[in-house]
């Protein structure tokens, strides 16, 4: 039993956050080659594009805890596990640690500090990256505004670059 309930604001998210899984599960079993071969008449691209959201408030508007109440659904109601088919990542630790999550730089397999290993990971850590995110479905970035942009577009070109293969990992168009 839940001691805090969601507020109207974190419920509109729950609920979008269940409306797009249970649309995954749909597309899942009626299975996207066989729909596009019997029935392209109800395909949809719109249907296919990921879910994309941001979550803002000032602190202590329960950002935070909408993420755990995330996490508890993947976990117990998918039987999902974090890192395989979703992940939460952080700037910091703290944050990291505070959401069960992981740090930013280790979930990109990047540089820190400045130190220049670019090309050790542009070669080599791909195939580590592409390995422990090859069923990543959702990303969630806590704290996203403390990320410098550069950072965060390498950050971006990691899991990008890692994702070749699987149903979410391009669109019908291949991009």
């Amino acid at each position: 039993l839940e001691e805090e309930i969601p507020n109207a604001q974190q419920l509109r998210i729950l609920i979008a956050v269940k409306d797009r899984l249970l649309l995954e599960i749909e597309l899942e079993k009626e299975g996207l080659e066989l729909r596009r071969k019997h029935q392209p008449y109800l395909f949809s691209t719109e249907r296919e594009e990921p879910m994309r959201a941001l979550i803002h408030g000032l602190p202590g508007t329960g950002k935070s805890r909408v993420i755990n109440w995330v996490r508890r659904i993947f976990m117990e109601a998918r039987e999902w596990t974090h890192g395989v088919q979703f992940l939460c990542v952080a700037f910091q630790n703290k944050v990291a640690y505070a959401m069960g999550g992981t740090a930013l730089h280790a979930a990109g397999d990047l540089p820190i500090g400045g130190s220049s290993n670019a090309g050790k990971l542009a070669h080599q850590d791909i195939n580590e990256v592409f390995t422990r995110n090859q069923h990543l479905r959702w990303l969630f970035i806590d704290e996203c505004f403390m990320i410098p942009v550069d950072l965060l577009g390498l950050f971006s070109s990691s899991l990008q670059s890692a994702a070749v293969k699987g149903r979410y990992a391009k669109r019908l168009d291949k991009t």
